[in-house]
């Protein structure tokens, strides 16, 4: 997992996101900005030749004994309503964690999920339906953030990452089949 992490990560460096360096110069890959991250994939999908519908929510899949084919939604700007035909439906909008209090979860409803059941679609492996990266155990923050601040310590108590902010360190630990956990300062690891 931490190996396709580094990937996409260096993937999105040569696209041009905009990654803070470290007092050497290297690539700080711990955070996405939000605004940043969603500038990056509208430029790089709008080449693609995808068109973009803002404010305009999905509010049904369009089936038939075929399959999905499209969806429909609103421009909630203008009132009027879209629809949208296609070869292939890619669901892509989100798990269901709402109201989970885990940081930046509360706005994951899981309108996606419901509207894939509603056109007959079965649901399996939603315990992954949300990216969670390692985490302390009783954290709300499931998000990689931490670890820019953790000491990950093999199973022997040896320090394999002492608080540093590349995930490739973390992968090369990984590929070296240490068993990992990590330490909260005060010794709550």
């Amino acid at each position: 997992m931490l190996d396709e992490v580094e990937i996409r990560l260096r993937l999105l460096e040569d696209w041009g996101y905009p990654f803070r360096k470290d007092e050497n110069g290297d690539t700080l890959r711990t955070h996405l900005h939000g605004p940043e991250y969603m500038k990056l994939m509208r430029r790089a999908v709008r080449k693609a030749g995808v068109r973009i519908l803002d404010q305009s929510p999905a509010l049904e899949l369009l089936a038939d004994e075929h399959g999905v084919g499209g969806a429909r939604g609103i421009d909630r700007l203008t009132g009027r309503t879209w629809e949208v035909r296609a070869h292939a439906v890619v669901v892509a909008t989100g798990g269901c964690t709402f109201l989970s209090k885990g940081l930046g979860c509360n706005v994951l409803t899981g309108e996606g999920l419901l509207m894939s059941a509603e056109a007959g679609a079965e649901l399996s492996g939603m315990e992954f339906s949300r990216q969670y990266a390692p985490s302390y155990a009783d954290g709300s923050v499931t998000r990689g953030r931490m670890l820019a601040w953790s000491t990950l310590y093999d199973a022997s108590g040896r320090p394999i990452h002492a608080g540093g902010s590349h995930l490739r360190q973390l992968a090369q630990a990984a590929a070296g089949g240490a068993g990992l956990r990590l330490h909260r300062p005060g010794g709550y690891g």
